[in-house]
């Protein structure tokens, strides 16, 4: 898969998607098994930080958690705080890209809120199961920090 037209890769598109299927059930009920499909062969490709956090944000929005990718966003995170500036649009067939550093920091930012919220209502569920599960492993090795009034996880940890 290789987005629109206009979007830099998939993960963009699964993001607008993603806004649709959570607020309309027809949507999510009609789109949704092969929204989640298309969206899973996509997990542990390779992406820039914006893309990673399109991707993990459209997960949650399936209740699917996409612990991998979600991984490798936390280990872009920068010494200053910041992650890496991620390509969002791409203008048409001239090949110019844009992009920009304030949004790549804010869905990042969302996207690990959102993942560990997910996490925080399935973390019951898992250990109520009689096996360990296989697709659900959630790192338990991290942080907590306060962030804009919500609680994330911290992501870098200096020794």
């Amino acid at each position: 898969m290789d987005g629109t037209s206009y979007d830099y890769g998939p993960d963009a598109f699964f993001y607008f998607l993603s806004h649709l299927v959570s607020i309309s059930i027809y949507t999510r009920q009609w789109m949704g098994p092969l929204f989640s499909k298309r969206i899973t062969e996509q997990f542990g490709t390779e992406e820039d930080a914006l893309g990673l956090a399109m991707r993990i944000y459209a997960a949650v929005a399936l209740d699917l958690c996409d612990s991998k990718d979600y991984e490798r966003l936390v280990q872009m995170q920068e010494a200053n705080g910041s992650w890496p500036m991620g390509w969002m649009y791409k203008y048409g067939a001239s090949g110019i890209l844009i992009g920009n550093t304030g949004l790549t920091m804010a869905l990042t930012v969302l996207a690990i809120r959102c993942y560990k919220e997910l996490e925080c209502r399935l973390r019951p569920l898992i250990r109520s199961l009689p096996y360990p599960p296989v697709q659900l492993l959630l790192p338990s090795r991290l942080g907590v920090c306060s962030f804009f009034g919500c609680k994330l996880v911290q992501i870098k940890i200096h020794a």
